[in-house]
């Protein structure tokens, strides 16, 4: 039978309870996934997610809130049916019965692509054995995108006059004295969050949503203006092809301020015309869980890879140094939970693995490679050591320093 013709699964009525003992660090194993053609990016993504905290729980509540809800249009049952689809697919993974069958779960029998090609043919082929390799960050946004669609109100962004005040204010201030112009943008971003929530009442924009300030400085008028932008993948530029870094060392990039001159000017809207600007981008919001892109994959002319090593921490990193307001480094402390790892030296070719964090004490940690259809355990060295030059996508979640 032609996949796209295959029934597409029913919603799971699978016990809140029960969906709880899934979500919760016990044992987070999964069970392996088959890959009959190019699915590993698929699969290498979806042991991430359901590695997050209460992912399957907030799915669920997800798939339920919107039942009963009447007519909707044809986009918004192929939505539902794809969120569907994911949550089947996820309680399968998690299933005692699988796991202990040593089983692998296909994605395909379990009708997920089906679902996923319903929204986005460009991602999923007609049929396996036509599918090609995707890019798992796109793969992490397309179930991003579809999760948070099934609780958007779709109402446009709203432009107060509060915020129209905060933003001349901040026009007006001095780019030489942070002083005169730091509440100024803490106020207006908080203004930002609470539009983008409203209108974005997802699980998705509440755990994994992240709002960066990117603000330029006219060398010519020297007026200040800022820009906020939500985003659920924070990319981050490596800064060396060749030799390894830190992503200490990249964050710092990320907050670089960047000079825009000559043919990279910028246009001045108060001196209608191109001129010198000074740019910094940094993190206003900082979200439950984070996930890192590094940026390895660059297109000029042709589509190449960054292998270059980079050293990430496991057990502590602090977001405080690529935030804009560092009164509450507590709060920007996190570990790594996940890692989506690319092997290969091409976007469209290679291969996908995901580790995912097993258990931990205070000062290692053992973890999970999924490798498609096998699964085994390895100690925390091992899984840097691997994923030195591949890692791809990091996910972290936040925690407290008692």
């Amino acid at each position: 039978m032609d996949e796209v013709t295959q029934e597409s699964p029913k919603p799971c009525l699978t016990p809140l309870a029960s969906l709880k003992t899934f979500d919760v660090d016990k044992d987070p194993t999964d069970a392996g996934l088959a890959n009959q053609s190019n699915f590993c990016f698929l699969n290498a993504t979806l042991h991430c997610i359901f590695r997050s905290p209460q992912f399957l729980t907030s799915l669920y509540r997800t798939i339920r809130r919107r039942e009963g809800l009447g007519d909707i249009s044809p986009i918004e049952v192929a939505k539902a049916k794809c969120c569907s689809a994911l949550l089947e697919t996820g309680l399968t993974m998690k299933d005692d019965a699988t796991r202990a069958s040593s089983n692998c779960v296909d994605v395909v029998e379990l009708g997920l692509t089906a679902a996923m090609r319903s929204c986005s043919p460009s991602l999923i082929a007609q049929t396996p054995f036509r599918q090609v390799q995707q890019d798992a960050e796109e793969c992490l946004s397309f179930f991003f995108d579809i999760l948070d669609d099934e609780a958007t109100n779709n109402a446009p962004p709203s432009e107060s006059l509060l915020a129209t005040q905060l933003l001349q204010a901040i026009h007006s201030a001095s780019s030489t004295d942070p002083a005169t112009y730091a509440h100024l943008v803490e106020r207006l971003a908080k203004l930002k969050w609470a539009d983008y929530t409203s209108r974005h009442p997802s699980f998705v924009a509440r755990q994994f949503g992240a709002q960066v300030v990117r603000g330029s400085s006219c060398q010519n008028c020297r007026r200040l203006t800022c820009h906020m932008q939500e985003t659920s993948v924070l990319s981050v530029a490596l800064h060396s092809s060749t030799l390894p870094m830190s992503l200490e060392s990249c964050l710092d990039q990320f907050k670089s301020i960047e000079a825009m001159v000559n043919d990279n000017q910028v246009w001045c809207g108060y001196c209608q015309s191109k001129t010198d600007q000074s740019i910094q981008t940094l993190l206003v919001h900082t979200p439950p869980c984070i996930v890192l892109q590094l940026k390895r994959f660059t297109c000029d002319g042709a589509i190449s890879k960054n292998s270059a090593g980079v050293y990430f921490p496991v057990h502590r990193l602090n977001l405080s140094r690529a935030c804009f307001a560092r009164s509450d480094v507590t709060s920007s402390n996190y570990r790594l939970y996940a890692v989506c790892a690319h092997i290969g030296d091409s976007l469209h070719r290679g291969h996908y693995i995901a580790y995912c964090r097993l258990r931990q004490t205070h000062t290692t940690s053992h973890w999970l490679k999924y490798d498609d259809e096998a699964v085994t355990s390895l100690d925390e060295s091992t899984m840097l050591h691997e994923t030195l030059r591949t890692a791809y996508l990091l996910f972290y979640e936040r925690y407290d320093i008692a």
